[in-house]
């Protein structure tokens, strides 16, 4: 992602709808233009077909949050 706002992105938290999703974030303070990322590990080992998760981002952002929907397809 990249901060595309005029102001410092603060990042306070993130969390996922299940223990299966566990992630890193690159760090959580974003000047204005800075890019960072976020690595989500998710265990599909109970999962089978198409299966669906949220990740929950909490941050000084219109609103205090947003949210990412996550797809796998597990055979």
């Amino acid at each position: 992602f990249e901060n595309t706002g005029d102001d410092t992105l603060e990042i306070h938290g993130v969390t996922g709808d299940t223990e299966y999703l566990t992630y890193e974030l690159s760090k959580s303070v974003f000047a204005p233009g800075e890019k960072g990322g976020i690595i989500v590990t998710w265990n599909t080992s109970q999962d089978s077909g198409i299966t669906y998760e949220r990740l929950h981002i909490n941050a000084n952002i219109k609103g205090g949050k947003r949210e990412i929907t996550l797809t796998s397809e597990v055979h």
